[in-house]
């Protein structure tokens, strides 16, 4: 196929552009913020569950689009220049009712990020977080002088929320919110004290049992037991600097036992792991050769035959070369079987692939499909 002949949705002169993808709570629906509105879809039927309205598309560019569970509640904030919904309005709104039901605005910083848990509301801005008891919309938290980046700020359903505070690149803090009735009763504190000097990104796993650290240089992921802050896991990517996009623990039946990193080239790799008590091995020396460019071959075979001697070895990685019309924008297993890998690109195109039974990813007869 010739990408370069494919016309955008509607038409070249009004082009739509996916600004960002983000699952409900349970991941049986996703919506798509767009630059006109958004758009939600089921991940069993990949098919639009909501008519289209004109008042949907008059929202505008928007940033984050996040939809509660099954109901027709949306939230959703507004990208910059949009001067229907701006970057300081975080909206709640009915689309059955075709109603605004609610709104968070800040006075003066941007918000950056913002996630809907059970009970609560997570918001980023540019210096601080703010939490709100999600019937209410009472703040019952704000972190300040946090280092908000989305690559190290990371919430999941369950009333977590990581952060690091600023000038403080060892600590990862990690809160949980308890609720009774929906209603605020306090909160559960603790922080990891990581090997990395400084990380670039982390990623709380769903159910917040796990926690996974990038390094600096993305070479090396270590992955932390909450209850503990005991290190479990650590993963060698390469003996290269990456730049790492996106990390996700992807959930299979009864725990996270794969997880996937988006590269900035548009490779992904997934690892296939075993939580069993792992203690790091990851020598200062390999960062060192990294750093330098002088990578002694001999010296990191030995170092890998070390770290992994089994040919059963429980990590498992499996690599992606993708070829999208655009830039990725999400990249992650998709469906609740956990079969299926997708791949979605900034102008709407989706590229499925799955698990066979040889373990190999191959694209299925759903890839390069468009939505929008």
């Amino acid at each position: 196929m010739d990408y370069t002949k494919i016309t955008p949705w509607n038409s070249s002169e009004f082009p739509v552009k996916v600004n960002n993808i983000r699952f409900n709570q349970d991941n049986t629906l996703f919506t798509l913020a767009t630059s006109r509105g958004y758009k939600i879809f089921s991940t069993k039927t990949l098919r639009e569950v909501q008519e289209e309205t004109d008042l949907v598309r008059d929202f505008g560019d928007l940033k984050i689009v996040m939809v509660y569970y099954g109901t027709s509640i949306v939230f959703f904030t507004g990208k910059k220049n949009n001067k229907n919904i701006t970057q300081k309005q975080l909206i709640i709104f009915d689309d059955f009712s075709q109603k605004i039901i609610g709104k968070f605005e800040s006075k003066k910083e941007n918000i950056i990020n913002f996630y809907v848990s059970k009970n609560a509301i997570f918001i980023a801005l540019e210096n601080n977080l703010v939490i709100l008891e999600l019937i209410s919309m009472k703040i019952i938290n704000i972190i300040e002088n946090v280092e908000i980046n989305n690559k190290l700020v990371s919430f999941n359903v369950n009333n977590h929320i990581s952060y690091l505070i600023q000038n403080q690149t060892k600590n990862i803090y990690i809160n949980k919110y308890l609720f009774k009735n929906n209603i605020f009763s306090g909160v559960k504190k603790s922080y990891i004290d990581s090997s990395f000097d400084w990380v670039q990104c982390l990623q709380l796993s769903q159910s917040g049992n796990y926690i996974a650290l990038i390094s600096i240089l993305g070479n090396k992921i270590h992955i932390y037991e909450t209850s503990s802050c005991s290190l479990i896991k650590c993963i060698l990517i390469g003996l290269k600097i990456y730049n790492i996009e996106k990390v996700s623990f992807i959930y299979n039946k009864t725990k996270e036992n794969y997880i996937s990193i988006t590269l900035n080239n548009n490779v992904i790799k997934i690892y296939k792991i075993d939580y069993k008590e792992n203690i790091c091995i990851c020598n200062n020396y390999l960062d060192e050769d990294v750093l330098n460019g002088k990578i002694n071959k001999n010296k990191y075979n030995a170092f890998i035959n070390y770290l992994w001697p089994s040919k059963n070895d429980d990590i498992t990685e499996y690599h992606l070369n993708i070829k999208t019309h655009n830039n990725i924008i999400f990249s992650d297993f998709f469906v609740l079987e956990q079969k299926s890998f997708v791949i979605i690109d900034n102008i709407g195109y989706y590229y499925i692939y799955f698990f066979n039974k040889e373990k190999i990813i191959t694209p299925n007869s759903y890839a390069n499909c468009k939505w929008i």
